[in-house]
């Protein structure tokens, strides 16, 4: 009978660097879309579906930001010259 063997240590490793890489790839094609935001994507198309955030994720990811604006931790981005919010 052939058996299967898993490495948890080296696989979850695998799965940690596609996650990241998906990330930082992510990030850069939002970066280099920044010109089109409010030509012809929105903010919100650009988080829900290229940095793939969920209603959820954007209604959290918005209030930490609040937070930490208000706790001096990061500007406050509406303060900064505009780039389209991204």
């Amino acid at each position: 009978m052939d058996s299967v063997t898993y490495d948890f240590i080296q696989d979850g490793h695998f799965a940690e660097l596609k996650q990241t890489e998906m990330l930082r790839e992510r990030i850069a094609l939002a970066g280099e879309m920044r010109e089109y935001i409010g030509k012809f994507f929105s903010v919100d198309y650009v988080r829900k579906n290229i940095l793939k955030q969920n209603a959820r994720e954007i209604e959290d990811m918005d209030k930490q930001i609040r937070k930490e604006v208000d706790d001096g931790i990061i500007a406050d981005p509406s303060a900064q010259t505009s780039d389209n919010d991204l």
